[in-house]
């Protein structure tokens, strides 16, 4: 049974949407300061957790890419609780 794969230009793809997305953030909310900025802190640490497991998942290390997995999934959890605590400031 043959199977054919399927190129990994999505994850091209992904990199480039996430990078893509930051950029217009960052550049709407020039200068930054407070609150946006610890939100762009956020999205850049979520943003090179995805980068890791990404490239450890092109290179086939399926056990660090399940970490990166683990670790993005606890930093949204912490991220979304900080700023949902921290909203009536």
């Amino acid at each position: 049974m043959e199977t054919s794969r399927r190129p990994r230009n999505d994850r091209l793809a992904s990199l480039l949407f996430m990078g893509t997305g930051l950029w217009l953030w960052v550049n709407e909310h020039k200068p930054l300061r407070g609150r946006a900025l610890n939100a762009a802190y956020a999205m850049g640490g979520v943003a090179a957790m995805v980068l890791g497991g990404i490239l450890s998942s092109v290179a086939g290390m399926w056990i660090l890419s399940g970490l990166f997995f683990v670790l993005v999934v606890l930093l949204i959890i912490g991220i979304g609780s900080y700023f949902t605590q921290t909203s009536g400031e």
